[in-house]
């Protein structure tokens, strides 16, 4: 999750507000899951009264400075802009993007790179852009799976297929931290 951050910090060459990189690594996730029929982080997606989030990923937002992996990278200040950390970064440096998810990132960035946070948050409020979105109230509602498929076009048999393939990757992911813990 940190270098899919990092690397929108990396695309834009300037400081970025944190609600843009968080609008952008949803689109991400989102245009991954309806591109290779999988997730690009893992993070779990809520709707909250921005518009949709990755909830782990938000979490760490709040947190960036005590996280070290995510502290490695990104800087935040005051203003809550995100900057990425001094350094000789180059494409290489994201070592944990694979060319599929490196695609789908500059897609995302050349698509809504130029919005302002707040363009981003109306955008993710209509249903053109975001239909699997729901006004939350004052908490946050989960934002499923399927409802992202089938809002854009996949019929139940793709839904169930791509549901199927989730949890098999869930289940050997639990095993193998099992294993590793």
């Amino acid at each position: 999750m940190a270098q899919v951050a990092a690397y929108f910090l990396w695309k834009a060459k300037q400081p970025v507000r944190y609600i843009n990189i968080m609008k952008f690594m949803y689109f991400s996730e989102r245009e991954f899951l309806l591109s290779h029929g999988s997730r690009l982080t893992g993070d779990e997606l809520f709707s909250l009264p921005c518009g949709p989030v990755l909830s782990n990923t938000l979490d760490r937002f709040h947190i960036i400075d005590l996280d070290p992996y995510w502290s490695k990278w990104i800087e935040c200040n005051t203003q809550n802009m995100f900057f990425l950390k001094k350094g000789d970064f180059t494409i290489n440096s994201f070592d944990h993007l694979s060319d599929a998810a490196i695609k789908i990132l500059d897609k995302v960035y050349e698509k809504y790179g130029h919005y302002d946070a707040f363009d981003l948050v109306e955008l993710t409020h209509t249903t053109e852009h975001c239909p699997e979105w729901h006004p939350p109230g004052k908490f946050r509602l989960p934002l499923k799976i399927e409802d992202i498929l089938r809002n854009h076009g996949r019929d139940q048999r793709q839904t169930d297929a791509i549901m199927k393939s989730l949890q098999e990757q869930d289940e050997y992911d639990k095993l193998i931290a099992d294993l590793v813990s």
